[in-house]
């Protein structure tokens, strides 16, 4: 790197600011829908991933939300009674993942050690959270069982934030903040949380409990729609289902994007029994996913935001795309700090076309919202 970058980025991390994160706006009442299959069906079951960054994603960090009437919690082994797939959904023979058993009415993804981050219309009422189990690694073991153990069970202690916004609004929000009866240790790990959208055709990995099902990957997703704008949530072509809303899709440096929130319809049907729908890529349907950045940042939680870097090498001279929810909603504008962090790392990733699949620690980003 010329002496002379170097010297400008050092100015420019010595130059952040910050401002106080926004209250949350008042709730309204939102519809939601299901989602399908783009394409092939691309969904992996989470412990035969073969990137270890991303198996570590579906087991540490992507939380399964259960109702309690479905699990026995014992001190040592959890009970569960659930029907499969085919039976729950009424399903022609041959449909991926029929035998498996429907659990999971939601998904979330752990922001903090004792917090996770799911969709709003997963959190309708306090019901919601006393009447679930939070459970980690909720995936089939390597003989195709589930196997929960009662360490990474946890509870709701409380809603922390929710909003949730009718479709058709001009910006919509749906998103919950939930915090769990006690810490996850060394059970779970919390993922760093992006702060700048995504951009059209921009890689993204899903991963989720779609039907209810053990947790899968669909790592051949991409983005579709910024919303950059608005800030409230950007499309994507990724393979998600009911009971999927709050799966959480991450870019290709690990980093938390959003949080699966609505689609379209599941299954097609033949009269007595359906298949699952899948639709051309590239159409005009696509899955909407709530910007967790924003989700963050207007619950007041916008220290845990980082800024990522652009999901694309470009031609020398090319800025960093920084925090684009910057000045929006009442988002705190993101200071110098960031976005010369971003730009060291795009000169960094310049020689690789596709970073892997790896965490960035919190700790190693400098954060949307700086305290000076």
């Amino acid at each position: 790197m010329p002496r002379t970058l170097e010297l400008l980025c050092l100015l420019l991390v010595t130059a952040g600011m910050a401002v106080p994160s926004p209250a949350r706006a008042a709730e309204t009442a939102a519809t939601t829908s299901s989602a399908l299959v783009y394409g092939d069906d691309s969904r992996a079951e989470a412990r035969a991933e073969s990137d270890p960054g991303l198996r570590e994603l579906a087991r540490k960090s992507t939380v399964a939300i259960i109702p309690r009437e479905a699990l026995v919690v014992e001190s040592d082994a959890v009970f569960y009674d659930a029907p499969p797939l085919a039976e729950e959904s009424a399903l022609c023979p041959g449909q991926p993942f029929e035998d498996q058993p429907v659990l999971a009415r939601c998904t979330g993804v752990l922001v903090m050690d004792d917090v996770v981050l799911t969709a709003g219309h997963c959190m309708d009422d306090e019901n919601d959270c006393s009447g679930s189990w939070f459970v980690l690694d909720y995936t089939l073991d390597e003989s195709g069982e589930v196997l929960i153990e009662p360490g990474n069970v946890f509870g709701c202690e409380r809603v922390l934030a929710r909003e949730l916004s009718s479709v058709g609004e001009p910006v919509v929000f749906d998103h919950a903040l939930v915090k769990l009866d006690r810490p996850v240790l060394g059970r779970g790990t919390p993922v760093p949380v992006r702060g700048n959208a995504v951009e059209p055709g921009e890689a993204l990995v899903l991963i989720g409990n779609g039907l209810g099902l053990p947790t899968k990957i669909d790592a051949q997703g991409r983005a579709v729609l910024a919303r950059s704008t608005q800030a409230d949530y950007f499309g994507a072509e990724v393979d998600n289902f009911h009971r999927g809303s709050g799966s959480p899709i991450f870019d290709v440096w690990g980093l938390l994007v959003g949080i699966a929130v609505r689609g379209g319809v599941d299954f097609d049907g033949t009269g007595t029994c359906q298949f699952v729908r899948s639709v051309a890529s590239g159409t005009a349907t696509m899955e909407q996913a709530s910007y967790a950045g924003t989700a963050l940042i207007r619950s007041g939680y916008g220290d845990q935001v980082v800024t990522a870097p652009p999901p694309r090498a470009t031609a020398a001279g090319a800025s960093a795309q920084g925090c684009s929810f910057a000045g929006v909603h009442g988002a705190p504008p993101i200071g110098l700090a960031a976005s010369a962090f971003a730009l060291l790392l795009l000169l960094g990733a310049r020689k690789r076309s596709r970073p892997p699949y790896r965490r960035v620690p919190s700790k190693g980003v400098k954060p949307c919202s700086m305290n000076a």
